[in-house]
Parts: structure tokens; sequence; C-alpha cells
């Protein structure tokens, strides 16, 4: 084992590695193997049982199943495992998207308010793991007083944040099982953000927040009903906005012809090298497609016209099975993996989840673009005895001069005139 990889491991559990002897051992009949003896020191004071926890949390990181970081410190300083830390990381990432603190700050903010770190810790179990919600209630009032005595400002601010969007969760797939029987590993969060007041104008409807060690993504709906691309994006830090600014876009664009509209990203994180191409987008792929079973955990299906509750999740909210995607900026060839996706869970849509996949319409083939629909205009002016490029035309638009439709066929000619 390479101690590159390993000492930055130890070092984000709050250990001060001091020396380290290795050992070649020769079992009988068996393969030699090394054995890494290391002596370090605490930098926390421990809490009990804190040894077995660490070990447990310490073998989640080395196979990549928990994320490394320095919040990893809360095992040791407090009684929570490597799964406890990583929903709190997983709340720790979103609030960080629209909070004016990095995402360091944030984890700070956990760190030296560990009681604070527990209470949210055992907040989100009473609701979700063990559905008790009068316990759960009694949690947050216990929650709340332990709030009132934290001493920064900007520290109350971060925890409060975390705090609302825990209570304004509505499911999650932190306790459901996956095909193998095993805890997911990407953390998916429904959140209601009506219910939260820290959060910036303007609220969706529904918004899905995920995140684990492979990607970290998030799904903004407007409406019950609302389509739209999911982007393969390339800013870790402001997602949210990245897509916020999208779908505020296509609201707008599209106001006369839909009523609202949903947008959603994700961020690889272990992206290899991009010049070895293939092994890259393959990582992308990955990625995409647990962002796709994320954003399905949280979500209902319809089976036989009934409505079906994902297994293993406490939901709070009403009855909620629509969800439909589309191509985006770098995801323009995955439609046909996401509804490979779709058909293998048994999600209602089949292939109908993703539009633009191979049983769909490939709009860019068809000409249904902003170009395909100038050269109809063109066309419709020459039956007209009209040279819409040179000759002076009247036109009515509808939705938005941002829009890349309208504002696009608009700049093809000069001669026309907007009324």
């Amino acid at each position: 084992m390479r101690l590159s990889a390993l000492l930055p491991v130890l070092s984000a559990f709050g250990l001060d590695v001091i020396d380290e002897q290795p050992y070649l051992l020769h079992p009988e009949s068996q393969q030699e193997m090394w054995l890494h003896n290391l002596h370090f020191a605490l930098n926390a004071t421990p809490t009990d049982g804190w040894e077995e926890r660490f070990r447990t949390a310490l073998l989640e990181c080395l196979n990549n199943q928990v994320e490394t970081d320095s919040l990893l410190q809360l095992v040791v300083s407090t009684g929570l495992s490597g799964r406890d830390v990583a929903i709190l990381r997983t709340y720790s990432s979103y609030v960080s998207q629209w909070l004016p603190y990095g995402l360091a700050t944030v984890h700070a903010a956990l760190i030296h308010n560990s009681a604070v770190a527990q209470r949210l810790a055992d907040l989100f179990r009473w609701r979700f793991e063990a559905a008790d919600q009068s316990r759960a209630d009694a949690e947050a009032a216990l929650l709340r007083a332990v709030l009132d005595e934290v001493a920064s400002l900007d520290h109350d601010r971060i925890l409060r944040a975390v705090c609302e969007t825990v209570l304004a969760t509505t499911r999650t797939n932190a306790f459901a099982l996956n095909a193998d029987g095993a805890l997911h590993s990407t953390i998916a969060l429904k959140l209601s953000p009506t219910m939260m007041s820290m959060l910036p104008l303007p609220h969706p409807y529904a918004e899905i927040w995920l995140d684990g060690p492979v990607v970290h993504g998030v799904h903004l709906r407007f409406g019950a009903v609302a389509r739209g691309g999911l982007r393969w994006s390339d800013r870790r830090d402001d997602l949210r906005v990245e897509v916020m600014g999208l779908v505020r876009a296509q609201v707008v664009k599209n106001a006369v012809i839909v009523p609202t509209g949903a947008k959603g990203g994700f961020f690889p994180k272990s992206l290899p090298d991009p010049a070895h191409r293939d092994a890259w987008m393959a990582a992308g792929i990955a990625a995409y497609q647990c962002y796709i079973n994320a954003l399905l955990d949280v979500t209902d299906n319809l089976v036989d016209g009934v409505v079906v509750k994902p297994a293993g999740v406490v939901c709070y909210d009403g009855d909620d099975p629509y969800l439909v995607v589309a191509a985006d900026k770098g995801t323009a060839t995955f439609s046909d993996i996401a509804n490979e996706v779709s058909l293998q869970r048994g999600f209602w849509l089949g292939d109908a989840f993703a539009s633009g996949g191979s049983v769909g319409y490939d709009h860019k083939a068809m000409g249904i673009t902003a170009r395909g629909a100038w050269e109809s205009v063109v066309q419709h002016g020459q039956l007209a005895g009209i040279d819409v490029h040179t000759d002076p035309a009247t036109v009515v638009g509808i939705g938005d001069m941002s829009g890349d439709v309208f504002g696009n066929g608009l700049l093809r000619s000069t001669s026309v005139r907007l009324v």
C-alpha cells in the first residue's frame, strides 16, 4: 500500500502519523504479505467505541465507498459512523452551493460544533430510518437549543441552514438498499424548497440533490409535470447556480408554450486524464448512470396505474411519479443510456423516460432546431413571393429574445421587423 495514498486518509480522520514500520510476512503455504505498523497521535479527544467506527470507516474510504475529507474527524470525536458523516457531507455540499461560504468552511462549522453535528445526524435518522416523527420533533427542539449555544455567527448561520435543509427533506435513499443488498454510496435527498426560508428565491416545486464518491448532481423541477435536459457540468462548486440559471431561462422562453420547466446537472468526481478519451468517456457515463439511478431512487413508480413508493424510502410528500429527462450539453448521446436504466429498474415510462433516444425523435437530424425553424420561414416567404433575407417583412415572435429559437431566428436576417 502506497503511503501517499494511505497517509492523507489517516490525516483526514485527525490522526497525526508519527512513524511507520513495514514488515514482510511469509505465512506457511500462503502468498507473502506486508504488515504496515504505524504510530500516531490523536488531534481530538476520542469518544467511546471510536476504534471500531474508525476501522469500518477507514475500509470504506480505502474501498471508495466513502469520500475522504476533514469531516471524517467526526468519526473520532463523536459517535458518528462513516455513513453518518457521508450523510452530513451530502448536506454540506448542498448548502455550500447557495450560502456565501466554501465547502471547507461548512465542514469546519460541523467539526468545531460536534454536538450539533451529532444532533443533526440523530434528527435525520429519527426521520428517515426509524420514521418516528414525534421523536424527530423532540430531537429538533433539542437541536435548536444546542444551536443557541453556537458562538460563531458564521457557524450559526451554516448550521441553521443544514438543520433547515434536514427538516425540508421529504425523501432519501440513505437507508434503502441497492440491487446488491448494500447501502447506496451515492446519497440522494429530495427537498421541498418552499420549507426553506434561508434558500434564495426562486424556489423550485421539487429539488433532488445527490452526492457520493463518484458524482454529485442536482435536479430542479418547477412543476409537478415538467421536463428538461441533464447537463454534464464542469462546475463542481456552483453546480446548482449553473442549473438554476438554465431552468430560469427555460421557464421564461417557454412561458407561452408550456407552463414551467426542469433542468438537471451532474459533476463526475473521478475522471481520468482527458487524453485517454475512451477511459474518460467511460468514467463520465458511469457517473451519469449513478446520477440517473439516484434520481429514480427517490421517485415514485406506476404499476398498472397504481402509484408505488420506492422500497426502503420514507416519504413525507404526496404521490410524485413524474420524472422525464432530455439531453443537454455533454449528454447529447446519453438518452439511450438513461432509458436503459429506466427499463432495468422497471420505471413506468420505459424508453420514454429520456427523450431523443434511438426510439424517439432525433430533433437535430429532423431539422427541429433554430436553424430548421428559420429555413421553414425562408420557404414560407418564398411561397408568398418574399425573400426574407432582403425584403422587409414583419414577424410576430412568441417567447423571449434570449430563447435559442426565437432570438437566433431573428439574427438570421437584417430585414425582418419584429411586431
